[in-house]
């Protein structure tokens, strides 16, 4: 790896080993011998490398009544003390994929790389805790439209799929017998999100819990992304405030016309998303911006901005709690 390198999806950007786990076996105890005699039983030596059934272990007897014991997993015989085998189990390696096409930004040793992407960020109400790589392709007609079982088709092999609302389970069984490698809904039951959490794929929730469907401006942008490449980050963290994100890379030598800055603040006249009650997944604009709490529709005093809503209600919502669309 080298800063500027160009990574695919699919790409190791970093690897390491499992930290060391370990089984101890209480041999004396099962042998039924005093700890002290547990070497004059061993039938291998400290450090040896064992397989799963290897036997470790053999105390003679009469009549066929002697003991044989095996090691019930695989690893190396790390240390035998008063009586125990203490095996170190057979550490697996660990693969970083990069997950987007971008480019490394920095390297920072022991620990993996910083990547660098142009294109589309949107955050997500909640994911199923998965990870996937696929072309976007419409699932539903518009942003309210269901996606069901028979909206697919020999296309949806390979691809991430976007749709309105779901509201039946056998859309995700389907969707795994077709190899659809991810799922973006603007909204289904809290039932269905249980369900999601059981699948192989990646399933992110952009708005809310129900059957309202999408936010039509977030609808409209993936729908124009039909057929570019999306990656799905759909884990959740509450307690530091990590949020399922879905990152759309723009093409090689593409520039966008309105690259998003950190730091930007909201400004009067810019859309947003609310995306907490009483008022999750209604779109509006900032008609007030304000530098000192004030009571929320809750009772908190937070710092916020005042909403204006497409049946001209006017809204204070907190800044944590908007999305900016536009």
């Amino acid at each position: 790896m080298r800063i500027g390198q160009q990574v695919t999806p699919v790409q190791i950007v970093a690897r390491t080993v499992d930290q060391p786990r370990y089984v101890v076996l209480h041999a004396s105890k099962v042998l039924g011998v005093p700890p002290a005699d547990i070497s004059r039983y061993l039938l291998v030596e400290e450090g040896a490398t064992l397989s799963k059934g290897t036997p470790v272990l053999r105390k003679p007897g009469s009549l066929g009544r002697g003991k044989l014991f095996n090691t019930p997993v695989d690893g190396i015989l790390y240390h035998i003390y008063n009586g125990r085998l203490v095996i170190q189990l057979t550490q697996e390696a660990i693969e970083l994929r990069a997950m987007v096409r971008g480019y490394i930004n920095n390297i920072i040793a022991h620990r993996g790389v910083v990547l660098e992407i142009t294109g589309t960020l949107i955050q997500a109400l909640w994911g199923s805790g998965k990870e996937g790589v696929g072309k976007l392709k419409l699932g539903s007609r518009d942003e309210h439209s269901e996606f069901s079982a028979n909206t697919l088709d020999k296309e949806a092999h390979g691809a991430v799929m976007v749709a309105g609302t779901v509201t039946e389970a056998s859309a995700f069984q389907a969707m795994e017998q077709q190899g659809v490698r991810g799922l973006i809904v603007g909204s289904m039951s809290a039932g269905l999100c249980a369900a999601a959490t059981q699948l192989e794929i990646p399933v992110i929730l952009t708005d809310a819990i129900g059957t309202q469907g999408m936010a039509r401006p977030l609808f409209k942008l993936l729908q124009e992304s039909e057929g570019r490449e999306a990656t799905l980050f759909a884990q959740v963290n509450s307690q530091n405030g990590e949020r399922p994100e879905i990152i759309i890379p723009l093409p090689a030598n593409t520039t966008p016309s309105q690259p998003a800055l950190p730091g930007v603040k909201l400004e009067v006249g810019q859309t947003v998303r609310i995306i907490r009650a009483p008022y999750t997944g209604q779109i509006g604009k900032v008609s007030r911006l304000y530098d000192r709490a004030r009571n929320s529709a809750i009772g908190l005093r937070v710092v916020g901005a005042d909403v204006t809503l497409p049946d001209g209600q006017v809204v204070y919502v907190p800044y944590t709690n908007l999305d900016l669309l536009a």
